[in-house]
């Protein structure tokens, strides 16, 4: 029944139903531990404002596989709500050294990196991000654009 309460898990949270994934992933996830059920059972928590519950399952998809991206970056979002913006960063480093490609990363990258002090840095992330995003993200493309005019403007 693995593969059916995967499965279910992931349409629950495509449908935005997070508490009917969490349950769903959650027997998944007593059936077979593996580091994608992991992480979707994280995203469950996250979009529940489970914040310490997100972050122990990111970390423990992190430790079943460190080599995929995905939790790396997921726990980069819940450190960002903690305001733990320093080991936000390293993870989302970390997600971009193993997969340069998902530039939502750049975005965040940049935000964590302007509350850090880091605006040089932040900047050039915001730019790459302009550069990179595909127009289905022009809310995001808009708001990066926005951030660094703010940024420039006190470079």
């Amino acid at each position: 029944y693995f593969d059916a309460w995967a499965h279910l898990g992931v349409l629950y949270i495509q449908a935005g139903r997070f508490t009917d994934a969490e349950s769903a992933l959650q027997k998944a996830a007593a059936l077979k531990s593996n580091n994608e059920i992991e992480n979707h059972l994280g995203v469950a928590y996250l979009n529940q404002n489970k914040f310490s519950e997100a972050e122990a399952q990111f970390r423990k998809s992190i430790r079943l596989n460190g080599n995929f991206f995905l939790p790396h970056f997921n726990l980069g979002v819940v450190l960002q709500h903690k305001r733990d913006f320093s080991a936000a960063e390293q993870s989302y480093i970390r997600a971009l050294s193993l997969n340069p490609e998902y530039i939502p990363a750049l975005l965040n990258l940049a935000i964590v990196q302007t509350e850090l002090g880091k605006k040089e840095q932040a900047a050039d992330n915001l730019r790459r991000f302009i550069q990179q995003a595909p127009p289905q993200m022009q809310q995001q493309i808009a708001d990066a654009r926005q951030r660094l005019a703010a940024l420039e403007s006190e470079l």
